[in-house]
């Protein structure tokens, strides 16, 4: 993070807070992340096999 001192305390209470926040970060953009992931997907899919069809 920096050159600084080390606090071990604060970053302790930092890491443990940001870890939590990250993990719910993460959890949300997965819901949402993941069907548009999918969807986008789909879409590839069945617009590479128009092409073959042809």
């Amino acid at each position: 993070m920096g050159d600084a001192v080390p606090q071990p305390e604060i970053n302790t209470a930092y890491f443990k807070y940001s870890e939590q926040e990250f993990i719910g970060n993460i959890a949300n953009e997965f819901d949402g992340g993941l069907i548009l992931f999918l969807s986008v997907m789909l879409m590839f899919y069945f617009y590479s096999r128009s092409f073959k069809s042809e």
